[in-house]
């Protein structure tokens, strides 16, 4: 499996490239060259999220780790949820459910896939004796989840961008009381657009950053975080029809890449409606 930019002008990439670079060269997204596609029989006799992660993130990850590898990382991935299947289902009648998302440390959806991005994040470091910059841009959730994420991880420094005064005091304090110090907050006199634009203008050029270090992507841009989105997905479509019948998905979204988990999710086999 190897993947390429939405713009055509960066590909032949692998997982750990991708993992490592987050924006492509010419400024697009990468994308896998093709969609693996699931073993759906294999997956009806699963039953716990973990169990559908492992089955589902190798898919993706063969050009860089070993299956075993990246079965190891997982043991290890998700933690701080409240609950112990991780995501939980109500069901509110007869055709309407909702997946709740939010038993991760920050309350939001972005723990499945930060916390799966930085422990690949720290393996790789961990392989290359390296160290690495994570620089995000956040209006609220990203930020509390990318931090909470990373802090653990010594190889790794978090400078995370938030708009002045444009986020829920709970947000702010998410990511400006955290008491560590490869942590670093900043407030940028602008909107969430404001913040996005020095990210990237600091991804295009990367001057700063010594021999040993890398620049992370946090946001939406890495492929990591939609695999630990897709995942979700499947879990759902698992607990409430087993995959016989294409499930209709209403997703609240911002920049998208919720959304565009859920699309990836069908395009590798889940039965949509």
């Amino acid at each position: 499996m190897l993947f390429h930019s939405t713009r055509g002008n960066d590909s032949g990439r692998t997982f750990e490239e991708v993992l490592m670079q987050g924006l492509a060269n010419d400024g697009g997204l990468f994308m896998p060259d093709n969609w693996p596609q699931v073993d759906l029989e294999h997956l009806k006799s699963l039953n716990s999220f973990l169990d559908i992660a492992k089955h589902i993130v190798p898919l993706f990850t063969k050009s860089s780790f070993s299956d075993d590898e990246v079965l190891n990382i997982l043991d290890k991935t998700w933690h701080d949820f409240g609950k112990d299947n991780l995501a939980e289902i109500h069901q509110l009648d007869d055709s309407k459910y909702v997946l709740e998302l939010f038993h991760g440390p920050t309350a939001a959806f972005k723990d499945f896939g930060l916390q799966l991005a930085a422990a690949f994040f720290n393996q790789s470091l961990k392989r290359q004796s390296k160290t690495a910059v994570v620089l995000g841009a956040t209006s609220g959730d990203t930020g509390s989840a990318a931090i909470d994420a990373c802090k653990r991880f010594d190889s790794i420094k978090s400078f995370i961008l938030l708009p002045d005064g444009n986020m829920s005091e709970v947000q702010r304090r998410q990511m400006t009381t955290v008491d560590s110090p490869n942590v670093f907050t900043l407030r940028v006199n602008g909107s969430f657009d404001d913040c996005q634009a020095i990210v990237k203008k600091a991804f295009s050029e990367r001057s700063f950053l010594k021999d040993d270090q890398f620049l992370l992507a946090v946001n939406s841009i890495n492929w990591v975080r939609i695999i630990g989105q897709i995942c979700y997905y499947f879990y759902a479509s698992l607990k409430i029809t087993n995959y016989n019948e294409p499930l209709n998905f209403s997703v609240p979204t911002g920049n998208f890449g919720n959304v565009f988990a859920c699309y990836s999710a069908h395009k590798m086999g889940m039965p949509l409606k």
